[in-house]
């Protein structure tokens, strides 16, 4: 019932209108949202989204090492390769490799110890887009979606 005063008026007041003491328990709420990489993008219309959520997951897990980045960028090219694959292209162990390659080379170009997001882009964009605008490069579209935001 409430804390023990000297007349126990206060103790019952607070108690009566639900306000909580100190060392009462209290309840707690608690609500879990579902969330999934697709909703957090910006380009989802979330207006506090974030760019590519499932490489920015990549890049905060590597924890600023050059070394961890640049196998999260192998792993990321190796995943848009297996992309265009399922959707009937050709994209092998030449192709990533070389994409790769270009990706390391901007790197060092710009003076970064490891190859970023916008590397990638334009690593993948010149490698593997091969300029075609429509069939493949719709193709790769969608698979940098699924691989960097995460569908």
């Amino acid at each position: 019932q409430g804390a023990p005063t000297a007349d126990g008026a206060a103790a019952r007041s607070a108690a009566s209108t639900g306000a909580v003491l100190p060392g009462d328990p209290s309840p707690v709420v608690t609500s879990l949202v579902p969330y999934a990489f697709d909703l957090l993008d910006s380009r989802s219309g979330y207006p506090a989204g974030i760019r590519d959520p499932r490489w920015q997951q990549a890049v905060f897990g590597a924890g600023g090492d050059p070394e961890l980045l640049h196998d999260a960028a192998a792993g990321a090219i190796t995943r848009v390769c297996r992309e265009l694959r399922a959707a009937g292209h050709t994209a092998g162990t030449g192709e990533a490799r070389e994409t790769l390659r270009v990706a390391c080379d901007l790197a060092r170009l710009r003076g970064l110890p490891a190859p970023g997001r916008g590397e990638i882009l334009e690593a993948v964009t010149v490698v593997l887009g091969q300029g075609e605008p429509l069939g493949r490069g719709r193709a790769l579209a969608r698979a940098l979606e699924v691989v960097l935001v995460g569908t």
